[in-house]
Order: structure tokens, then sequence, then C-alpha cells
């Protein structure tokens, strides 16, 4: 089995998801990894915002989804890598 690249900012504020994100993003791309799961929770939506805000704007992001069901569905967005 294949572990999948997860970085989990659940329950952080804003400002500490991206200060995560940001610090595991690149690496993640780097080691070759086609994606990363981002698991922010699903609440109000504030994080699952500011993750795909953050994705939207890297350049080697080519695309970020929510997960399907067995991913964790809408508590956790996928960042496809280019």
């Amino acid at each position: 089995m294949t572990q999948r690249p997860v970085i989990d900012v659940h329950g952080m504020t804003r400002e500490e998801a991206v200060r995560t994100i940001r610090a595991n993003l690149l690496a993640f791309y780097d080691m070759g990894f086609p994606e990363v799961h981002i698991i922010h929770g699903k609440g109000q939506g504030i994080l699952r915002d500011t993750v795909r805000d953050l994705l939207r704007a890297t350049t080697f992001v080519r695309k970020a989804r929510s997960g399907r069901p067995n991913e964790g569905g809408s508590g956790v967005t996928v960042a496809v890598f280019s």
C-alpha cells in the first residue's frame, strides 16, 4: 500500500494553516508525489476557503478538488500537482 501525503490543518487558525501548508506543499511536490490531501474539516468553510485560495496562487498546483467520500469528502481538499 502506498502512503498518501497528508497535511492536517484541522482546528488551526488561518495563519497557522497557511504556514503549515507552505512549509509542506513544496516538499511533497519535490518528492514527486502527484497530489497531496489537505485535511481542514467541514465547519463553516473558513479553512477550506483559505486552503483553496492558497492553492490557486501556487504555480505548481494544477487543480484543487474536494475529497471523494473515501478520502474525507468536503472536509478534505486534494491539491493535484502539475
